[in-house]
């Protein structure tokens, strides 16, 4: 094999090797809730009551949590159908809430985020999110320290 397909064979390995694992998805986020990564910033996660989960966007670095420029439109998705959430900014996250569907439902939470006026990919959770998953690692994001 000549020199060139061993590079191509090398940059393909690094590319599908870096892709296989999540951005930080294994690990709970600074607030002890479920992540994910739609672009270049993270969705965090937390269930807050029965119908209500709370909906962080953080930075690269899983930090400075936002709602200035910033929109979050949420819906659960089930086998009995789909329901819009009703989010609003407090602080600095967002408040979604369910009228209908509880919490413990089995289905997907689907997120579409926009942070700091910067769309990102839509982005599922499983449901149910469960307080003890949340908090089943020891270990949080704590980037910079």
């Amino acid at each position: 094999m000549n020199s060139k397909g061993l590079c191509f064979i090398g940059i393909l390995t690094l590319f599908l090797s870096s892709s296989l694992y999540p951005h930080g998805e294994d690990i709970p986020g600074p607030n002890s809730g479920k992540i994910r990564m739609p672009g270049p910033f993270h969705t965090e996660v937390v269930r807050s009551k029965e119908k209500e989960y709370k909906i962080f966007l953080l930075d690269m670095d899983f930090k400075n949590p936002t709602v200035s420029d910033s929109t979050i439109s949420a819906r659960i998705k089930t086998d009995k159908g789909e329901k819009e959430l009703k989010c609003s900014p407090i602080r600095n996250y967002f408040l979604c809430k369910s009228d209908a569907l509880s919490a413990d439902s089995k289905g997907e939470l689907i997120l579409q985020p926009v942070r700091s006026s910067v769309k990102g990919m839509e982005v599922r959770y499983d449901l149910p999110l469960l307080k003890s998953e949340m908090n089943s690692h020891r270990e949080v994001h704590r980037h910079g320290e």
